[in-house]
Parts: structure tokens; sequence; C-alpha cells
């Protein structure tokens, strides 16, 4: 086919070849044109040569080797051969070389090739690394300059075999072995052998990794479970270590030899049967709820000893992580608690037994509160009544010596049940804020008088602070320091202080008495002891005052301090909280009452004797009498006198339950008014108090002294007008 260079027809598609015979090449393939062919075509004729080239045929898709020189009719011999499949075989091999090159470079394994002389043919840059040679120190060295002994004589035993007999030994993957560094060290290689065979001659690839790292772990793994093991046999308590399904992976030696159970048979879910089955259940939910939350597990389960028998034991167990934070396992330890179990259960026991006997005691205590009352407080109204009718000198002399008696009698039983009152815990603080100088201006009613009475000076410092205390309580610690003060003073003075230290009032009495020696302060406190007392001289106390100072104070959490010394006097202090400021106002005129005044009084007892011991003595006060036993009956006589009271007494506890303060509330709703009332008790209790304070009513304990139950009536009818 002569081509004609200059003017290419068109296309004719779908002819084959000979349909082409004397045609144009570039008419038949005008696609050929500008391409590879064009070109190389042009140049065989221009130049006269022969041309030889390899291209790509887009139309057909193939490749194709070409020859074409120039004939001798002015024409090219041109001859084609389709090599579409050995370019593509050639192109495979150029890809898989370069993957494997790029494999090779980048491989942090070493990786390497030898003949079956040992000779290193290829050498990785990972091997240069890690070997410490580079590539032209390796390739051509035998493979033995890489191996300590035993592998080179193992390698060369190998080799031998190999040449002697031509058998194939297999070496395996993951075999471990030891390589040596160029510097001389030895580390540990995990090694895979691959054989192969080109052109007639055997080679084989070796990759070598470097597990040194894994190696130092797996030492580090094993001597952290030595330890592991080591401790959990050494503990005392049963250790256990379970899965996430709670299912036991380790039991320590104290747990089997507890339970007397092979192992084997308790590793998973087995180790369960030593469990309770009533505790079974409540572990597992709790158990559950642990692993859900990932939360420490800690509650207390039965588990069956050898012999049988169950004991008590503290099952706790923490979550193991891994570096993720991620909750692999679950660590346990079963502690026997079987001995602190029995001992709560013993504590339980005698807490509730003496529960049991604190209520029956404060049961006692107003019992006898109130039974042993009664009858004093009809000695004492008798007593006064019987003033009046005593008029020789002999006569008032014993009578002197009864009510001394008496009022001895009243310390001692006050004493004792507030003592009781304390220690049963049946006394409650009522804090409130009021002015100091209310509280102080009473106890200074009561105390200076005595005082000055003994030839003593009497001082108390003007204080206008505020306190927040229960007043009751407060002023029985007062009043008690001050009496002791009063009675161990002879001479010199008595001086009450106040001023604020801090947030609190430190509230003080100093006395010139007969002080105390250092090694009687700590027992001062106690029930019955006196100082400078030997024969017991009832004139000068019974002993309860400290100890009732201490008992009030603790249960006020208040510290009391006291220095002394001996034939110079002592000086007792408290430290009360401060309260917010109070008005002061102020003080009430005093308006000089007389005794009865023909007033009426209202007096409600249960107790024949009291309420004629009360009548009796109230009459001669020139009092208007009328006596009921309960509020109905003082109902129908004040309506029957056609009185209203001026004021009420009432004792507290009445019959079949009933109690003073509704015998106020019922007179007062029958009169429509608000009539004054004091109710007598002789209850250890604080609801009696609480009743009282609601009703606006006066209290006072029985036994009162006639002395004081006037004052008490003059001072609530004063407040009544």
């Amino acid at each position: 086919m002569a081509p004609d260079l200059h003017e290419p027809a068109r296309p004719r598609p779908g002819r084959d070849g000979r349909d082409l015979t004397g045609q144009v090449i570039w008419e038949a393939f005008p696609e050929a044109v500008g391409t590879k062919f064009w070109h190389e075509y042009r140049r065989a004729m221009a130049d006269q040569i022969s041309v030889t080239f390899e291209t790509f045929y887009a139309p057909h898709s193939r490749w194709y080797a070409v020859r074409a020189f120039p004939s001798s009719n002015h024409g090219l011999a041109v001859y084609f051969q389709d090599v579409t499949e050995s370019r593509s075989i050639e192109e495979r091999l150029l890809e898989q070389e370069a993957q494997y090159r790029a494999i090779v470079e980048t491989a942090v394994d070493v990786m390497l090739i030898i003949d079956e002389r040992g000779t290193i043919r290829s050498f990785n840059p990972a091997a240069e690394r890690i070997f410490g040679y580079n590539l032209v120190e390796v390739v051509g060295e035998n493979i033995r300059m890489l191996m300590p002994e035993p592998y080179r004589s193992e390698h060369d035993g190998y080799l031998d075999h190999h040449r002697r007999t031509g058998e194939r030994r297999i070496i395996g993957i993951g075999r471990e072995v030891e390589g040596r560094r160029k510097d001389g060290t030895v580390f540990p290689l995990e090694l895979a052998v691959a054989e192969w065979i080109v052109e007639n001659q055997r080679c084989f690839t070796g990759i070598m990794r470097d597990i040194t790292g894994r190696r130092q772990v797996e030492t580090a793994l094993r001597a952290s479970e030595t330890r592991y093991r080591t401790l959990a046999q050494a503990l005392p308590q049963l250790v256990w270590t379970c899965l996430l399904d709670g299912s036991c992976d380790f039991l320590s030696q104290q747990w089997v030899s507890y339970t007397g159970r092979p192992e084997a048979g308790q590793l998973g879910h087995g180790w369960l049967e030593a469990i309770h089955p009533d505790d079974r259940d409540p572990m597992a939910a709790l158990w559950r709820r642990s692993v859900d939350g990932g939360a420490p597990f800690d509650t207390e389960v039965r588990i069956r000893a050898t012999d049988g028998t169950y004991r008590w034991f503290k099952q706790r167990a923490v979550p193991l992580r891994d570096a993720d934070g991620t909750v692999r396992q679950w660590l346990g330890t079963s502690t026997d608690i079987s001995d602190v179990i029995e001992t709560r259960e013993a504590f339980r026991t005698a807490k509730e037994a003496a529960e049991r006997a604190n209520v029956a005691k404060s049961r006692f205590l107003a019992s006898a509160s109130h039974d042993l009352r009664q009858p004093m407080q009809a000695l004492f109204f008798f007593s006064s009544a019987l003033e009046q009718h005593v008029v020789d000198a002999a006569g008032k002399d014993n009578l002197m010596h009864l009510e001394r008696g008496l009022d001895a009698l009243k310390g001692l039983l006050d004493g004792l049940l507030d003592v009781s009152q304390l220690d049963a815990g049946v006394v409650r603080p009522t804090i409130a804020d009021f002015l100091i100088a209310t509280l102080l201006d009473h106890l200074a009613a009561s105390y200076a008088p005595v005082a000055r009475g003994k030839g003593l000076d009497w001082c108390v410092v003007p204080c206008s602070l505020t306190v927040r205390s229960d007043r009751i309580l407060l002023g029985r610690i007062l009043g008690n320091l001050i009496e002791n003060a009063v009675r161990y003073t002879e001479r010199g003075r008595i001086l009450v202080d106040c001023r604020p230290v801090g947030d609190r009032l430190r509230i003080e009495i100093r006395d010139t008495g007969i002080g105390i020696a250092e090694d009687h302060l700590h027992s001062i406190w106690g029930e019955f002891h006196q100082v400078g007392n030997p024969e017991r001289d009832r004139t000068r106390g019974v002993g309860l005052g400290l100890a009732i100072v201490e008992r009030i104070s603790r249960l006020l959490d208040y510290h009391v301090e006291v220095s002394s010394h001996p034939g110079e006097g002592s000086s007792f202090s408290v430290e009360v909280p401060l309260g917010e400021a109070q008005a002061v106002a102020e003080p009430p005129s005093k308006i000089p009452v007389e005794r009865g005044r023909g007033r009426c009084e209202l007096v409600v007892d249960d107790d024949a004797i009291v309420l004629l011991g009360l009548q009796t003595m109230l009459s001669n006060w020139h009092y208007e009498v009328i006596i009921a036993a309960d509020a109905e009956q003082a109902i129908r006589r004040l309506e029957a006198v056609g009185r209203v009271p001026d004021i009420i007494v009432a004792d507290y506890r009445l019959r079949e339950g009933r109690v003073g303060t509704e015998v106020v509330a019922q007179v007062r709703a029958f009169c429509g008014k608000t009539i004054p009332g004091v109710i007598l008790t002789g209850e250890v209790a604080s609801e009696c108090q609480h009743e009282v304070v609601s009703l606006g009513l006066g209290l006072a304990f029985k036994p009162i002294t006639a002395r004081q139950l006037s004052l008490t009536l003059e001072k609530y009818l004063e407040a009544a007008g």
C-alpha cells in the first residue's frame, strides 16, 4: 500500500483489508493522521530509512510493534505485530515491582534475600536501621554475620544438609531467634522464611521483626503476674478476679482452702455455689449495677466453709481498666467479718435494751418526780399554815427546824431529779435570744440578799448584750455557780462579770471563798463531792450543784472553766453564744401587793392532802379559795358561787390522763376571760413546759416553798393588773 502523505481520504468504516487494496492508507484510516504511525511513516519515506517502534492505537485499543522500511516501488513495507498482551504483562510486572519496592522500602521489619549459599543479595532500609550495617557492608556477605551462636551453626548445618540431599526443610513462620548487631549486641527476633526458585536457582526471603520491646513487656508482665499472684496468695483475705459477666477467672489459694473445693470446679460461675442461696440474687443485682456504672462493688454475703458452715464476709471489688479506661476485669476481696457482725448485733441488742431501759427510766422519773413531790408539797403547805398557830418560843424553834429539814430535803430531791433528768436525756433546750441583763437581774434578786446577809459585797457588772441560749438552763448554770460561791465564801465579795470574747459572751463568777485545791479541780463535777464539808453539813448543800452545771453545759455544748487558789477564792466562767440585739424594756414599776386581799383563787389538784394544804395556807393569806379536783368540778363550783377567779393554781398531772393546762383553758372559756394561772408540776419532761409557755402561764416545780409560791402568785397577779 503506497500512502499518499499529503491528501488523506475520508474513512470508510466497515471495510476489511481486502477492500483497502489500492487505497491511500490515510484515506482508509484518517484517524491515524497525526499519530505516531503518521510521523514515523513520513520520516521513513522522507529519509529512506527503516523505522521500528511500538505505539498504542486507540481505535483498536491495542498495542502494535511496527517495522517500516522503504520499498522499491517508492512505498513502504510495513510489518505489524499485536503486542497488547506482552505490554500488559510488562506493565503489571512494573507495577508489582513498584509495589514490592514500596513495601520493602517502608517496611518496619527486616526484609532480606539470600541465595542457597547464604549470600545476602538484598537488604532493606529497616535492616540497615535495626542491624546497624549499611547496604554496601552487607550485600555479598554471608548471612552468618547477622547471627550469634547457636543460630550460626544451625544455619550452616541446614545449608550442608541441603547441598548433600537437596531436601528442603520447612523453617516456618513466627519462630523466635536471636540476631547480632554491628556493635556486637544480641537481640531477639521473630523470623519468617520463604523459599523460592528463579531460573533453577534457589533463594530465600527472610522477614525479621525486632521483638525486644515485646520481650521487655512480656518480662514485665510475667514479673507483674508473679507479684500479683504472690500478693494475692499472701493476703489473709480471699482474693478473686471476675470478668464482666461475673464469671471467675482466678481464685486465691485462701479461697480454695476455705471453701474446700477444687479450683477448677469453681472457676467460671462455679464459685457462686459457695455463696449462701439467700445472698446470691441480691449480690447479683448489686454486681450488675456496679458493672453498668463502673463503680466499686461492696456488699456483705455468707460464704460456705469446708465444714458446711457459713460465715459473713465483706465482698469488695474494684474495676480494672485498660489504658483507654475500658473496664475489662474486676478484682475482688472477701474479708471475714463474722466477728464484727456478731459484735454489731450484740451492740444493737444492747442499744435496744438500753433504749428500753431509758424509756423505763424516763417513766420512772416522771412517776417518782410526781409521787415524791406531792407529799413533800403538802408538808410545805401545812408547815406554812402552822406558822400563825405556833406562838411559844419552843414551838417556833421546832417549826424552824422542820422548815430547814424540808428545805434540805427539797434541795436534795431537786438535785437528784435534775441530775436524773439530764442523764436520761429528757431535757430539751429551748434556744432563743434574750438580754442577759434580765437573767442577771433575776439572779441578783435571789442571791444578793443572801450574800449581803452574810456580810459579803455583791456586785454585778452591768451588761446590755444579748445572748442566744435556753434562759432556764443557763439560769440553772449561773444560779448553781453563784449559790456555790455564796455557800463557800465567808468574807470578801462575790462578783458577776460579763465581757464579749469573739462571737461569745464570757460570764464569770468570782469569789474570795475557801478556794479549791488543784487535785480536787477534776472531781468537783461529780455527784455529792464537796470541798471542805467532811461532816456533810446540809446547810452547805448536798454536792449536786456542780454536777448539774457539768451536765447542762454538756447539753448546751458550753465550756465551763475553773481556776482557784486555796484560801484566796475561785473563779468559774462559761462562754455563751451572742444573739441578735434586743430592745431594752423599761422595768415594770413595783406595786406593793399585800397577800390575798380577798381576791379569788381557784385551786385544782387531785391529791386531797395537797389540796387541803393549799386551801389552808392561801386562806391564811386572805384569799377566797375555791378548790376542785378537775375542770368540771371547778366550773360547777365557780358557777355556784358566781365568781370569776383572779388567778388559777392547778397541778399539771390530774386523774384519767387530764392535765392542768386543760383546766385553765376550759375555765377561761367558761368565764370568757384570759385569767392568769400558775401550773404546779413535778414533771421532768419538757412537754409540760411547752404547753405552759404556749398558754402564757407560770410554771412552778414541786415542792415549792410558801415564800416561792407567794412571790409567784404576786408576780402573775401584778402582770394581769
